[in-house]
């Protein structure tokens, strides 16, 4: 399979929009981004926000110690599974109908108020996740949302990601799995490639045109695009479905 990595794709979409002052001097030759790549993440971001690829679906362990209560996670965009493993092999299992634990953060924050250093311990019994709205030097504790953020994150390190908190505190280590979809940064190298522009380069061109019309509020534009690109995903859709039907038979998505 041919790897499209960013620069074939931006050469694409240059020629497709005939927008060749979205690269340097208008030079095809040389190729070199002046705006072009905003357009292009911003497609995929439109395509990763319609339905994803399961290609991002991936399981993290992480290591945790008595006493903790949550996690913030720099790498998931989203949770779909939470397990908690204990040393002697026996798991708490979120992902099950009849043991889900989800809440949501508002019900959370209801259900166990105070001070999370003065919560009981013991396994954890309920769960929510939330995401970190406010950037900058802040300390996190105050804010009327997110009660439980981590305070000594501040700035990039929590503005934008997903916290997972649970009730009580551990009582032991424990490792905690998560299945969720992986974070993607931005392609920014010219030899940087994912799923989009590997498997669907087309999508890519089209999803980047599609946010060119956008800016210039061309109706027609975005709906000349949108034509093309929602029966392609429809189909991408039913294949992932059927994947995931079959190799995820257990898996109950917790919102």
């Amino acid at each position: 399979m041919t790897t499209n990595l960013l620069s074939d794709v931006r050469y694409r979409f240059i020629v497709s929009s005939h927008r060749r002052d979205l690269i340097t001097g208008g030079d095809l030759s040389t190729n070199a981004d002046d705006g072009a790549n905003w357009y292009i993440n911003a497609g995929i971001r439109y395509l990763d926000h319609i339905i994803g690829h399961n290609q991002k679906t991936a399981r993290f362990n992480y290591a945790m110690s008595i006493g903790d209560y949550y996690r913030l996670f720099t790498d998931l965009e989203d949770v779909l599974r939470v397990v908690f493993k204990k040393a002697d092999g026996t798991a708490i299992d979120f992902s099950t109908c009849t043991n889900s634990g989800a809440m949501t953060i508002r019900d959370f924050r209801e259900a166990y108020s105070g001070a999370a250093s003065l919560w009981e311990s013991g396994d954890p019994v309920a769960w929510a996740r939330t995401v970190i709205r406010r950037r900058g030097s802040t300390d996190y504790s105050g804010d009327g949302i997110l009660d439980y953020a981590d305070t000594s994150a501040t700035d990039t390190d929590a503005y934008g990601n997903i916290q997972l908190i649970w009730y009580p505190k551990l009582e032991e280590a424990m490792t905690l799995e998560v299945w969720g979809h992986a974070k993607e940064d931005n392609l920014s190298d010219d030899g940087d490639y994912n799923f989009w522009t590997t498997e669907h380069p087309d999508l890519v061109v089209a999803a980047a045109m599609r946010m060119v019309h956008v800016d210039m509020n061309n109706k027609s534009g975005v709906a000349a695009q949108e034509a093309y690109i929602m029966p392609m995903l429809d189909k991408i859709d039913s294949r992932q479905v059927e994947q995931e039907l079959s190799d995820y038979p257990d898996m109950r998505i917790q919102r």
